[in-house]
């Protein structure tokens, strides 16, 4: 069993479907972003989108949403 037949956790299902792949994408973005603000205190979201503007307010609350449906999507 090599490749995508590999199983860890239960992620490589979550990655079938294009929702999946999305908030797999938007957790991964969002984690390196909090890596980034603990280890050199910098927002990259902020900086991208301007932390005023609504339009990081929405990319905030996608990778919230995103990390919701991986933990409960992957509980199947």
């Amino acid at each position: 069993m090599i490749g995508r037949e590999v199983q860890i956790g239960c992620f490589y299902k979550l990655k079938e479907t294009m929702v999946g792949k999305i908030a797999y994408t938007l957790v991964i973005i969002g984690g390196l972003n909090w890596g980034l603000i603990g280890l050199l205190d910098y927002d990259l979201v902020a900086v991208l989108f301007d932390a005023a503007s609504g339009i990081s307010r929405v990319v905030y609350s996608l990778v919230g949403l995103s990390a919701l449906w991986m933990l409960f999507a992957g509980r199947r």
